[in-house]
């Protein structure tokens, strides 16, 4: 998976030194630690939990006119949008 995610080979892989190993996977998990833990909340709280908890993110954007509806929103934005617009409204509370 590293080898895919930076464009190298397996050899090159293998031709790193320990720290060079470790520093390369470190980078991808904070790149993509992100994703992971988004997907393992969701499997906690279940998918159902998962969609009410997106719903009202999605209700929140409606109503602060940034769209006409949840189809609209979702056809127009990037979950790392709505991500973070749903972090901002949070911190402001």
């Amino acid at each position: 998976m590293l080898g895919r995610a930076c464009g190298r080979d397996p050899e090159w892989l293998g031709r790193l030194s320990d720290a060079d190993g470790a520093a390369l996977s470190i980078a991808m998990w904070e790149t993509n630690g992100p994703f992971f833990i988004r997907l393992a909340v969701m499997a906690l709280r279940g998918r159902a939990g998962a969609e009410r908890l997106f719903a009202r993110v999605l209700d929140e954007l409606v109503r602060a006119g940034h769209g006409t509806g949840h189809a609209d929103l979702a056809g127009r934005l990037t979950w790392r949008q709505i991500e973070l617009f749903w972090k901002v409204r949070r911190e402001g509370e």
